[in-house]
C-alpha cells in the first residue's frame, strides 16, 4: 500500500532504513519495473529498449544491522528477481 501512495519513479530513490526481509524493497523494484511496462505499451519501444531500461540501476537502497543477518537474505531475493545490483548496506 506504501508504494502505491508514494509511486516512486525509475529515477527516484527508494531507501527502507531497516529491511528485515527486504520484502519493502521487491515490492518497490516490481512497482517500477510494471509503471516501465506500462510506458513501454504506451511509447511503443522493442523489446531491446524495454530489457534495457529494466535493467538501468534503480536507486532503491536499503540498510540494516550485521547482527540480524537478514542483509544476505535480502541481496539474494532481490538477485532472484532479476536486480543483482541491490544497494544493501550494513550498520555496525
Amino acid at each position: 500500500m506504501i508504494v502505491d501512495i508514494i509511486d516512486p519513479k525509475p529515477h527516484e530513490t527508494v531507501i527502507d532504513p531497516a529491511c528485515g526481509s527486504g520484502g519493502f524493497l521487491v515490492v518497490a523494484l516490481e512497482h517500477v519495473w510494471t509503471n516501465l511496462e506500462k510506458e513501454d505499451v504506451r511509447r511503443k519501444w522493442d523489446v531491446e529498449q524495454l530489457r534495457k531500461r529494466r535493467s538501468t540501476p534503480h536507486k532503491i537502497l536499503s540498510v540494516d544491522s550485521i547482527r540480524t543477518h537478514f542483509w544476505r537474505d535480502d541481496k539474494a531475493y532481490m538477485a532472484l528477481i532479476g536486480d543483482g545490483r541491490s544497494g544493501i548496506f550494513l550498520r555496525r
